[in-house]
Parts: C-alpha cells; structure tokens; sequence
C-alpha cells in the first residue's frame, strides 16, 4: 500500500541497491498521478505496516478572498515562510479554499509559491491535517462549512485552530468551575438594564461586549461620575456621551450595540499602567507537541489616551511584556511572568476539555494596580498584528513556525525530539516522546504518583500519547494516591 494524504494505491515494490540515490523511492507516472505527488518536490516518506506513506502534507485553509487576491499578484510573507519551514523538515504546506476541494475523490486544488515566488495552482491529496486561518468576511462562516463536510463524509483529518469563534461568555461560564481559575475571571453578566445600573451606583466602570465580535470591534464602556452616566466607545477615535438621567442613558447605549450581538457585562479591571497609560497583555499559546501547551509570546498592548481599548489597530502601543511589568512592578516583573505561563496553560487545557483539540490560542490577561492577574477573554484562531509591530523576528518565526510544525507532527511525522528524565538519587531513566494521536483510540489510564505528576508536569484528567516499544496509546493521566 502506498499513501499520500488521504489518497491510496497498491503496487508492487522493487527493492534496488544502488550508490547514487540512497534511501529514494523511484514511482511510475501512472502511481505519481493517483497519489497527486508532484514532481521535483522533495517530500519525506515513512514505512510501516506494509504501507509507505508520503509526507506530511499540511493544508492551510484560506478564504476565497485572500487567494484571490494572491492569485492576483498579491503577497504574504509569513505564508511564504510557511512553506519554508515545511520544506525544512521535506514536508509540503500548500493553500486552499473550499471551492477547491473536490470531496469524493479525495484531491484539493491548492496553492503555492514557486521560485519566482509566483502563486501557482496544483493538484493535491486531500491532507490528514488542516491548519485554519480562514479570516475575514465569512471566515467563520466557511470554517463551520469546512467542519459539516468533514464530518459529513467522515473523514479522518484533524482541524486545528478549530473553534470558528469562541461565544465570550460561553468562554467565562466554562473556565469559571475550575478553582484556579475562578478568582481571575471579573464579574460577567448578559446585559441587563437594572444590573448595569445597580453596578454603576456602586462606582464600578462595566465594559460591555458583543458576544461574538472581535478586534474590539462594539465594545463600549459604561461609567457614573458627579457628572452623570457616561458612555465611552472607539470609532475613528474616542467618542464620549454624558447624561445626567438614566433613561436618556439606557436609550443612548443600546443605539450604539452592534446590531444582532447580544451584550455582555463584564466588571472593569483598574489595569495596571504604562507611563500612565493602561494596558493589558496578549499571550501567544501552542502546541509544540500534540500534548502539552506553551507559551511562544507574550506582549503588552497599551491603550492610547483615555481608549477604551488597547488594540493596536486602534491606535494603541505595542511593547515587550517585560518592559511594562518591570516599569508596573519593579522587581517582581520575572516572577509575574511565570504567573502568566502557568495561568495561560491552565487556560488552554480547560478550553480544550470543551472544545477539543485546539492548536493555538491567543489569551489576553492585565494585572490591576494590585498585582492580581485577570483573565480578559480567550481568542480561537488569533490575529497576530500585536506581535508583528514589534518587529522582532525571531519572536516571529517562533510564534508562525509553531503550528506548522505541530501540523507536520499531527500528519503522522514526529518530528518533536526525545526527551530524558531522570528522579534525583534514582537509577530509572524514563525516555518520552510526544506522539500525535488520532480519531478511534482506545482510552486507557496511565497512574503516577504525586512526585511523578509533579515532575512531568501533567495533572490528573490531562490525555497523552504513551508508547512502549513499539506499541502505543492514548492515555488519560490518573492520580495514584498511598
């Protein structure tokens, strides 16, 4: 059996001994044109179970208007760099939209740069893995229609960057039943009149959110002085309201909600400041195995006078988290740092025991004046602009070339290195490798200790891939308690 994808063939195989081309795999052009292998590209193949696979294929799934504008001469480097990396490990990631896929015969028409780095069109195999970042005007829209394919003809491939959009107090509701991260969640509540206002007598500044937009697009900000109400939202720039009644308030608001969003309440959080200027922070989370969660990036967003967000695409600052922590709270800037790992990761497992197998996420959090950590919101399929107006490339390539790697791995090609362990004052040596997992396999339970738990990192209820020899499975960590 020979693979590529999803497409597959049968053929008989001559083993040749030669010194010109070792470890080579010669096909006939009918095989190459049923496989969808295309020539002069140099891909990595394994063996195993009588079956030679082709690979990793990674599809990038992208919106009908970004190919066409690339089709159209358009460029984007990061894309470019995807393939560079992919070629780095002889995988290859090409580009495609839905109205590329044909779904019966298992074949997409995908894109992808060729030396003169024009934007050229090739047939290939339906890849085991798909990597999201369909944006954009109906993005989330044709990401849910990807997912009703995949599912209506039931296919193996493993989306990640998987949630088309997170509901924000969908989010709030579930990560608030685990006890680590309760206390950093604000107060929320779906909007109601009577509350808002009840919460306003109490001095307290609510941020009002549409449920499922993003970019800070709809958010409003809602406030009582000796003044009156006061309602503060971004356009162009700062727009600000006063009433001294109520009602006049009530009215004012929601002409201003975005139109078919339901609002939510969410407490304001005196965010901790730079050179006087509040800001909040993005963390940048992945998968560098198909197992465990890190952090590749953290920044600081800082709001532009009196904004009521921090976004940079409204004018806000982007610096490194280190700077604004180490000027908010000298001394301790190291130590918040680790703070911010942790509760991120902690962040991504609890998401994924919602969602499932995500990928990538971006978290936003802000420390108050007091030092408490809070959590802002949770984002699927993040926007990188913060990070890039850094302009640090190698922060860059960390944060892009993540995924791809990832979805090289999850296609079936490991490529995330052994590591060693040893228990202090121990002879026993553990060797571990983080293995991608699948659809179908068997649950199982791995016991560990407490000082093992502490020592590998994992929590009870967390799922890993365990191997041993040549045989493997997906287990589910337990607690093993004397």
């Amino acid at each position: 059996m020979l693979r590529a994808g999803l497409k597959e063939a049968r053929a008989d195989v001559i083993f040749q001994c030669t010194y010109k081309a070792d470890n080579s795999i010669v096909l006939t052009e009918e095989l190459a044109r049923t496989l969808l292998l295309a020539e002069r590209n140099r891909i990595a193949f394994k063996i195993k179970d009588d079956c030679i696979e082709f690979g990793p294929y990674l599809g990038v799934f992208i919106n009908e208007q970004k190919r066409e504008k690339l089709l159209a001469g358009g460029w984007d480097s990061v894309y470019w760099r995807f393939q560079q990396w992919a070629d780095e490990v002889c995988g290859i990631v090409f580009f495609f939209s839905l109205s590329g896929v044909n779904w019966q015969e298992r074949a997409v028409v995908g894109y992808r740069w060729n030396e003169q780095k024009e934007w050229v069109a090739g047939h290939y195999p339906l890849p085991k893995v798909i990597y999201d970042r369909c944006f954009g005007r109906n993005g989330r829209k044709h990401s849910a229609l990807l997912r009703q394919q995949l599912e209506h003809y039931n296919l193996p491939i493993v989306v990640y960057n998987s949630v088309a959009k997170f509901g924000k107090h969908e989010i709030y509701e579930h990560l608030s039943r685990y006890e680590e991260l309760a206390p950093h969640i604000p107060f929320y509540a779906w909007y109601e009149p009577t509350l808002l206002l009840s919460l306003l007598e109490d001095n307290q500044t609510v941020y009002l959110k549409p449920d499922r937009l993003y970019k800070g697009k709809g958010v409003i900000r809602a406030s009582r002085t000796e003044a009156g109400y006061t309602i503060e939202l971004r356009q162009e720039q700062n727009v600000i309201y006063t009433f001294r009644e109520a009602e006049a308030f009530l009215l004012q608001l929601e002409s201003e909600m975005a139109e078919g969003q339901n609002y939510l309440m969410q407490k304001g959080i005196n965010l901790a400041t730079f050179l006087g200027n509040r800001y909040d922070l993005r963390v940048m989370l992945h998968k560098q195995a198909p197992d465990r969660w890190v952090v590749t990036g953290i920044n600081a967003r800082i709001a532009p006078v009196n904004s009521v967000i921090t976004s940079p695409r409204s004018g806000g600052n982007v610096i490194y988290a280190s700077a604004a922590l180490a000027h908010s709270f000298p001394g301790k800037e190291n130590l918040l740092a680790e703070e911010i790992k942790k509760f991120a990761c902690a962040v991504g497992r609890a998401l994924e025991e919602r969602f499932g197998f995500l990928g990538e996420l971006g978290v936003d959090l802000g420390f108050d004046q007091n030092g408490k950590l809070y959590l802002i919101e949770a984002n699927a399929k993040p926007l990188k602009v913060s990070f890039s107006r850094i302009k640090d490339k190698a922060l860059n390539k960390v944060i892009n070339r993540t995924p791809i790697i990832l979805g090289c791995t999850l296609a079936g090609f490991d490529f995330t290195g052994e590591k060693t362990y040893k228990f202090a004052g121990k002879e026993d040596v553990f060797v571990f490798k983080f293995l991608p997992y699948g659809p179908g396999w068997p649950k199982r339970i791995l016991f560990l200790s407490t000082e093992q738990l502490k020592f590998f990192g994992y929590r009870p209820g967390q799922f890993v891939t365990l191997q041993i020899g040549f045989k493997k499975t997906y287990v589910e960590i337990g607690h093993l308690s004397f």
